[in-house]
């Protein structure tokens, strides 16, 4: 049996080291996530300052898909304005970008030279980055692409396959990263939902003991109202009596209404058969006009939209 080289044995010490350096990267994405629930951008941060070091590259940068294109959702040693191009311009889903073509095949990408490559569209983000050299991994949940983790030389100098699997790592924890946002997103709009919900049962509250306390028909009309609006977002509201030996409304209580505006509607026959409001009280349910701008306007609406 030969004896081994200095070769090998510089090889052996540089896969040690290799190894260790992976092993403390794995465990500082760990501890962040242990960290920083709350905070995904330094999680993610980590994930590519790992990703930069450990593959050898100059710059690196998380891709999320959203309505069907790529955004930067962050990056490491690419400038702001790289960051504003990609904004401006996103990635397309398709073989025109190194992202492009991670996400269509479902497996890491790699360019050699993005400069000639000749399938690749985006020479911009090559120009604007600096970018030679580049690699993109899958970020993959549930088995579907969410997003590619990408790494970037600035000088023509292809990835081996050492690197390529640690870049497939880094971006399965990237996903993980995400995952973590989604499901804390979905808990803050869960709570923010039951909070709405508080509300309006309070206001329905004060609703019932305004009209358990007061024998007077138009403060009760006034609080209910004033709670429709705040809850319905919007700027103003009424209530309409129906008259029925008329048949048209009155409106009988406003809130947020300029006195004027109120003036007005009670001058006007707001009835049954030809206007809005008589509509939405014959098929008994709600009736909303996204738009006045757009709709033929009855006297009603008519007032309204002349007021703003």
């Amino acid at each position: 049996m030969s004896k081994p080289s200095s070769e090998d044995y510089r090889r052996v010490r540089r896969d040690y080291a290799d190894a260790i350096e992976q092993f403390k990267a794995t465990n500082e994405v760990l501890s962040e996530l242990g960290r920083s629930t709350s905070d995904p951008d330094a999680v993610l941060g980590t994930v590519m300052e790992s990703a930069r070091r450990l593959c050898r590259c100059q710059a690196a940068a998380v891709y999320i898909i959203e309505n069907s294109i790529f955004r930067l959702a962050s990056s490491v040693g690419l400038s702001d304005e790289f960051a504003r191009h990609v904004t401006e311009l996103p990635i397309a889903i398709d073989r025109g970008s190194l992202v492009g073509r991670t996400a269509l095949d479902r497996r890491i990408q790699k360019v050699e030279d993005v400069a000639t490559d000749m399938e690749y569209a985006r020479k911009d983000l090559q120009q604007t980055g600096g970018i030679r050299t580049a690699m993109s991994a899958p970020m993959l949940l549930d088995d579907e692409v969410i997003g590619a983790l990408s790494v970037y030389r600035r000088q023509v100098n292809p990835f081996n396959a050492r690197e390529e699997a640690l870049l497939e790592g880094f971006a399965a924890q990237a996903a993980v990263v995400v995952r973590n946002v989604h499901l804390v997103r979905a808990l803050e709009d869960r709570g923010a939902e039951l909070a709405r919900r508080v509300e309006q049962m309070e206001a329905l509250s004060d609703v019932g003991q305004t009209v358990g306390s007061s024998l007077v028909l138009d403060e009760v009309l006034s609080n209910i109202v004033k709670n429709a609006v705040r809850f319905a977002g919007c700027d103003g509201g009424s209530i309409m009596e129906y008259l029925e030996d008329e048949r048209c409304f009155s409106v009988r209580s406003a809130y947020a209404s300029s006195p004027a505006l109120l003036a007005r509607l009670r001058t006007i026959r707001i009835e049954l058969e030809a206007t809005l409001v008589g509509r939405a009280a014959r098929e008994g349910h709600p009736i909303s006009v996204p738009d006045l701008l757009v709709v033929d306007l009855d006297p009603n609406l008519r007032l309204l939209y002349d007021d703003g």
